[in-house]
């Protein structure tokens, strides 16, 4: 329970603090800012509004004071009576608090009692010497006014937030606020068993929690809010064009594997066609071998008829022939269209071997390219090469060579190694 108490007004003198310093700097600035209008010649109205602003803060900073005073001088009397406790780590970040907050303390005499807190709205409080004390406030308000720099505002330069940095602020927001639903339920559950000590902890955390929220709203809803949504516009449009990048190259590649099919199927129907002209090739070839063939056996024919006396028309001899004629008239022009076919065919099959050669050699010279460029990038290109022939003094020359780039201290051979002795004669030894 102990180190618990100093905890929680190791806590309470820390917040008032920073209170403290948050309200000063506010009031600096609100000074700055009338200070500019007043150079500008604005509207008085304007200006007696900005000086009433201006007011509010100023009274703050003594009742900032006031606790600041009391909280610290109780967490130093805490401190005092509990120096068993001095070295455990919360007794000395406390100690550390009081120093951090000395430079926050009013210059006040040696003698001043700091006033009581304010009490609840419904305790009526007893005749107290308020004019003395509201007379101590404004000096320390005119004290606090001679301290303030009078400075020109500057423009603030807005830092620009990532989309990932608004991600892990709305999640830090979102965990805050999930906090304060844990403590309002806390609080509305244990409203009757709660000390004052741990509801004013609990309170003071909830303040906090708030002060968080309203910060991170601030900041996203102020000049970083159009700063996003150009980020997330940026980052759409990117990934749309990469989109459609991968689209077209998509795209691309069935187009190709499309193409080769294509080009495969047709290389088929030529072979088909191809086979078909030689086919037909061969047929022709072979009725005017019949025809010839006829044409001996008729001469035969009638050459026995001849032997035993019988006689052949000569208008069936002419008719005969006129009709062998025609019909080998016709074959060999047929002939002709198909090995006027056939060579069409056949140099249209090797334009496409030749095609798919040269591109199969172009991606493999593409392949043998890049791997040059790789091995250049990674080893400086090829490895030096040399053909020593069986000649041990050379190689013994070029390995020293080498072996001064890889080290420079002991031996430029490997130890253990002897270089063998020249033989004069052939006999094994």
């Amino acid at each position: 329970p102990r180190i618990r108490q100093i905890k929680i007004k190791t806590g309470v003198v820390k917040r008032i603090a920073k209170e403290k310093v948050v309200y000063e700097k506010e009031a600096e600035q609100q000074k700055n800012r009338i200070q500019k209008l007043k150079d500008e010649g604005q509207d008085e109205h304007n200006i007696r509004k900005q000086e009433e602003v201006l007011q509010e803060s100023l009274m703050m900073v003594p009742d900032c004071q006031r606790r600041l005073v009391k909280a610290y001088s109780d967490l130093k009397n805490t401190l005092e009576t509990e120096q068993d406790l001095k070295e455990h780590e919360d007794y000395i970040a406390a100690q550390q608090v009081l120093k951090d907050a000395e430079s926050q303390l009013p210059d006040l005499p040696p003698n001043y009692v700091p006033p009581p807190p304010q009490p609840p709205p419904y305790f009526i409080p007893a005749s107290t010497p308020a004019a003395k004390r509201e007379k101590q406030d404004q000096e320390i308000l005119k004290t606090f006014e001679k301290r303030i720099p009078v400075r020109e505002l500057t423009q603030i330069n807005v830092k620009p937030l990532s989309i990932s940095e608004v991600r892990e602020e709305i999640r830090k927001m979102v965990v805050t606020v999930n906090d304060l639903k844990a403590k309002q339920k806390t609080l509305s559950e244990n409203i009757s068993t709660l000390s004052d000590d741990e509801w004013r902890s609990t309170m003071e955390q909830v303040e906090e929690n708030k002060a968080l929220i309203n910060k991170t709203l601030t900041v996203l809803n102020g000049p970083y809010n159009d700063l996003l949504q150009k980020l997330l516009a940026k980052r759409a449009a990117k990934r749309l064009q990469r989109s459609r990048k991968i689209d077209e190259n998509l795209q691309k590649i069935k187009d190709d594997i499309n193409k080769a099919k294509q080009e495969a199927e047709q290389k088929l129907q030529a072979d088909m066609v191809l086979k078909e002209v030689l086919r037909k090739k061969s047929d022709a070839k072979k009725c005017l071998t019949k025809l010839d063939a006829l044409v001996k056996l008729r001469k035969a024919r009638q050459n026995t008829a001849a032997g035993r006396g019988e006689t052949v028309s000569d208008n069936e001899e002419a008719a005969f022939l006129s009709h062998i004629e025609k019909l080998k008239s016709l074959w060999e022009r047929k002939l002709v269209l198909y090995n006027k076919e056939e060579v069409e065919l056949r140099a249209q099959l090797e334009e496409d071997s030749e095609k798919q050669y040269s591109m199969l050699a172009e991606a493999e010279q593409n392949v043998a390219t890049n791997l040059n460029l790789w091995r250049t990038a990674l080893f400086g290109g090829k490895l030096p090469q040399a053909d020593f022939g069986g000649d041990v003094a050379k190689f013994i020359a070029v390995r020293s060579q080498w072996d001064r780039y890889i080290s420079t201290e002991g031996s430029s051979l490997p130890v253990g190694w002897v270089p063998p002795t020249t033989r004069i004669d052939d006999k094994p030894a």
